[in-house]
């Protein structure tokens, strides 16, 4: 577990693509305190009472588009309900696979590029929900292990690669929205 926290149950749609359950086996290799359920007909109340049971106080569904990973909804379990936290629609993502000598690393903080409104907002929501490590934007990363870069690119779109000492490993999301 991540600093004493539960683990977090992610799972996907019932039936998902090859593609989805890949990234969903990479999102779970790339942080500490994850916990992949394979759905198959388990309803969203099912899920809740699963976190109950297990003590899991958070839970992430991935949805797909056209057989690619679209939305990530991130929740809080309080009760019998789920809370929002908040959402990523996704514009791509690159699996570990197809990063020329990709590896899995577990990210243990997370880093804004540059700064911008957007970065932060970002970097904020995801260290609160994983309980990761911020640095501030000037750090140098070369001895810091493994993490997490939130760079907004110029076309609007938020890249969030996973790095070690400094250089990319073989995992990044793409982000065209961060709803709260």
């Amino acid at each position: 577990m991540n600093g004493g926290r539960p683990p977090i149950l992610t799972t996907t749609s019932r039936k998902p693509a090859r593609r989805t359950r890949s990234f969903h086996r990479d999102l779970v290799k790339s942080f500490v305190n994850l916990v992949r359920f394979t759905r198959g007909k388990y309803s969203v109340r099912d899920i809740v009472g699963l976190c109950q049971f297990r003590h899991y106080n958070r839970v992430i569904f991935i949805d797909e588009i056209r057989a690619n990973p679209s939305r990530m909804r991130f929740y809080y379990v309080e009760g019998d309900d789920l809370k929002p936290a908040f959402i990523l629609l996704l514009s791509g993502v690159r699996l570990i696979r197809e990063f020329r000598n990709g590896k899995d690393v577990r990210a243990r903080f997370i880093v804004p590029f540059s700064g911008t409104l957007t970065e932060n907002q970002i970097v904020d929501a995801l260290a609160e929900f994983f309980g990761l490590r911020k640095l501030p934007p000037s750090e140098s990363l070369k001895d810091k292990g493994a993490g997490i870069v939130v760079r907004e690119r110029s076309d609007g779109i938020v890249a969030l690669t996973w790095v070690e000492a400094g250089k990319p490993t073989g995992f990044e999301i793409r982000v065209r929205k961060f709803v709260k």
